[in-house]
């Protein structure tokens, strides 16, 4: 992987645990993975520099191996803010924020099916309202063709009848 003209850099793990790196050189090309075993040196390209530490002002701020040592050159110190105190707070407000919009959204979600279904319900009455209507104007022009077809029948035994007098369509009764 190393060619003659690329720079190289000589990386030591200080600590007491090994480290595992893992670099991408380009997508859909495997990763040039390397692991320090504690107290150990390894040569590595300079191009990874930048991504094995991340410096600021002469501090490491970052990397993805911020508590490795580059040979031959003064070691810098490495910035608090990468402190595991300071990341557990960050993780807990972080943490804290996501469980908040959680709740937000169960409450959402929660008036969302209420409203859905109190819209149900009210359809629910509506259609047995129109049901009931539909049903009992059937009833009552079913009953007015009854009394209709009776008052025929009446009218005609009365004309039928000795003496009657003429039925008059609409008649008012005389009082």
């Amino acid at each position: 992987m190393q060619h003659d003209d690329e720079h190289t850099t000589r990386w030591k793990n200080p600590t007491d645990k090994t480290v595992s790196l893992s670099f991408h050189r380009d997508r859909g090309v495997r990763p040039h993975k390397v692991t320090i075993e504690p107290g150990k040196e390894v040569v590595l390209n300079g191009e990874y520099d930048g991504a094995i530490h991340q410096v600021h002002n002469g501090l490491v701020v970052g990397g993805m191996a911020p508590q490795l040592v580059k040979v031959g050159v003064e070691a810098l110190p490495v910035t608090s803010t990468l402190g595991l105190a300071e990341a557990r707070e960050a993780a807990g407000r972080a943490t804290g924020e996501l469980d908040e919009m959680r709740r937000e959204m169960e409450s959402f979600k929660r008036e969302g099916m209420e409203a859905i279904e109190d819209a149900r319900r009210q359809a629910i009455a509506a259609r047995d309202i129109a049901d009931s209507t539909v049903a009992d104007l059937a009833k009552a022009n079913s009953r007015a063709a009854e009394l209709e077809a009776e008052l025929v029948k009446l009218r005609a035994s009365i004309q039928g009848a000795p003496d009657a007098p003429p039925v008059v369509a609409d008649a008012k009764p005389k009082r």
